[in-house]
């Protein structure tokens, strides 16, 4: 069974680099640490190397995001998930791995770095 625990991204917008500007009191509870430190900080430790650019640019759209209609981007690869996770969305990162989410209102929750296939 895939474990994803919610965490919560608010929108917010700013053209300072996307780390720098996040509050560490916001409620963010990743499924990684790896996550956790990427989207506050920007430090890539705990994500794959290869992809932690790309993970960012996602994490930070997301975070921006109102609905999941707005992660429907160009190579995003953007689908709904089926069966039991039908609430849930994705995004590929790389052949194999996805971020999945699902939104509350406005928030993205239960965000997720997954190799699902």
């Amino acid at each position: 069974m895939l474990t994803s625990v919610v965490f919560t991204l608010l929108n917010e917008v700013s053209e300072q680099p996307a780390a720098a500007t996040r509050p560490q009191d916001r409620d963010f509870q990743p499924c990684t640490s790896g996550l956790d430190r990427l989207f506050r900080k920007g430090d890539p430790r705990g994500c794959p190397t290869a992809y932690t650019d790309r993970i960012e640019r996602i994490l930070d759209r997301l975070d921006a995001a109102a609905r999941p209609e707005d992660m429907n981007l160009p190579g995003f690869r953007f689908h709904r998930l089926k069966g039991a996770r039908a609430d849930s969305h994705s995004v590929t990162v790389s052949s194999n791995l996805r971020i999945t989410f699902a939104f509350a209102g406005e928030d993205a929750i239960r965000v997720d770095l997954e190799d699902y296939h």
